[in-house]
C-alpha cells in the first residue's frame, strides 16, 4: 500500500532495525519509540511477527495487566506447513502524526502479499507510541518513519483466520474470542506452574524453562506431551493434565478441556503447538504446524 502525502509538509525520519536494535541512521527531528516493554518499534514488530518475547506475570490478575496483553500483542496468525525456515528483509514506512497515530503505511521488500499484508496490519493496529520534538511543527504536519526489518520464520506458512482458541479458565468467566487466544493461554500457563507447585513470591524464584507441545484436532481435543522439564525443580504435571485435580484451573493440559479449534479459509483445522516458557527472561513464545 502506497503512503498517500495528503498534507503539504512532511518531515523525514529514518531508522535503522537489525537483529532486534534499533539505531537512528539520520534524523532531523528527535523521534523514540516507547512502547510498554519496548523501546524499539523492530523488536515489537518482529516480536509479533514470530510469536516470541512475549513477557508474563506470576500475578497475572488484575485487568491492567489483562488489557496489556490484549493491547500490546499482536501475534501473527502464521500456520506453518513444513520446516523450512524462511528469511526475510522487509522496509516499512510508517506515517506518524503529532499524537504519534499512525496514519498511513507502505511495506516492501518481499514478493509474498500474504506476509506484507500481515506486516501492514500491524502496522495499523500499532498504539500511539511513538514520540518526538514538535517544537517548530507547523498544523497538519506528519513523520515518515521508515524502518528495515529482518527475520526468519520457522517454515512456508497460511494466515489463520483464527488460532486454537480455549474456554476461559475461571468458570465465572464468559467465553471471550479475544480473550481466549495462545498469547493469554500461555500467560496464564505459565503463573499456574508457578503457584501451583513448591515455591511462592517473586518470579526470581523459579528458573529454567518449559517445552511444551500439544495438539488442537479439529473437534477441539487437547492432546498434550508431558511437558520437557528445564526448571531447577521438578514439577507435579499432575495438577494441570488432570481436571478434577485442579478444578479452579480448568486443567490447563486437560484432555477435558475444549478448544475452539483454529480455522483456515473458514474450515477446522488440526495444529500442532510448540511452546516454550522461560522463566529466566519471563518471557514465552509459540509456533503453530498445521497437522495432516
Amino acid at each position: 500500500m502506497k503512503i498517500r502525502f495528503i498534507l503539504c509538509l512532511f518531515l523525514f525520519v529514518e531508522t535503522a532495525f537489525l537483529a532486534g536494535a534499533q539505531e537512528p541512521v539520520a534524523s532531523a527531528r528527535n523521534v523514540s519509540f516507547e512502547g510498554r516493554g519496548y523501546d524499539s518499534f523492530g523488536r515489537w514488530i518482529t516480536d509479533n511477527l514470530t510469536c516470541s518475547g512475549f513477557t508474563f506475570n506470576t500475578a497475572f490478575r488484575s485487568a491492567y495487566e489483562e488489557d496489556r496483553i490484549n493491547r500490546y500483542y499482536q501475534p501473527a496468525l502464521f500456520l506453518y506447513t513444513d520446516t523450512v525456515a524462511q528469511h526475510f528483509r522487509l522496509q516499512t514506512d510508517v506515517l506518524i502524526d503529532r499524537g504519534g497515530h499512525v496514519k498511513g503505511t507502505s511495506v516492501t521488500g518481499s514478493d509474498n502479499a500474504v506476509l506484507l499484508q500481515c506486516v501492514d496490519r500491524l502496522l495499523r493496529k500499532l498504539p500511539p507510541w511513538w514520540k518526538f520534538e514538535r517544537k517548530g511543527m507547523e498544523k497538519g504536519e506528519m513523520v515518515v518513519v521508515r524502518t528495515p526489518l529482518e527475520f526468519t520464520l520457522p517454515g512456508h506458512f497460511v494466515v489463520m483466520d483464527h488460532g486454537p482458541l480455549y474456554n476461559r479458565l475461571l468458570p465465572n468467566m464468559r467465553f471471550d474470542r479475544m480473550r481466549a487466544s495462545l498469547d493469554w493461554y500461555f500467560n496464564a500457563l505459565a503463573d499456574a506452574v508457578y503457584n501451583y507447585n513448591t515455591h511462592r513470591g517473586g518470579m526470581s524464584a523459579v528458573k529454567g524453562q518449559l517445552l511444551l507441545q500439544f495438539v488442537i484436532d479439529t473437534e477441539g481435543r487437547m492432546v498434550a506431551q508431558v511437558p520437557v522439564n528445564r526448571l531447577t525443580d521438578d514439577v507435579d504435571f499432575g495438577v494441570f493434565l488432570y481436571k478434577e485435580r485442579n478444578p479452579g484451573r480448568n486443567g490447563l493440559l486437560s484432555g477435558d478441556l475444549r478448544w475452539v479449534p483454529a480455522q483456515v479459509n473458514g474450515k477446522p483445522v488440526s495444529v500442532r503447538v510448540d511452546a516454550v516458557i522461560d522463566y529466566d527472561t519471563g518471557t514465552y513464545r509459540w509456533n503453530c504446524f498445521l497437522m495432516r
